[in-house]
């Protein structure tokens, strides 16, 4: 989340120290703030305002892309079905 500010409880500029992706739309980042405040924040994808330009096959091979080998292979195998 390049450019993202986060704010502490006292109004001051916090730091994202690292980011735990609980899925690809849901995150919790462990902030701390200059006045020794630490914190989790929760960070979610809430809607769709404009749908991707990308075609269904860039969005199919972006997906692909990103998940684990060993869900491309399971993939590759339910797909050779057809």
């Amino acid at each position: 989340m390049q450019g993202t500010r986060i704010f502490c409880g006292c109004g001051k500029k916090a730091v994202i120290q690292k980011t735990n992706r609980l899925s690809s739309n849901v995150s919790d980042l462990y902030c701390q703030c200059e006045c020794g405040h630490r914190f989790v924040m929760f960070r979610a994808h809430s809607h769709t305002l404009s749908p991707s330009a990308l075609t269904t096959e860039a969005l199919t091979m972006a997906i692909i892309q990103s998940v684990t080998p060993s869900v491309r292979r399971s993939l590759h195998q339910q797909l050779a079905l057809f």
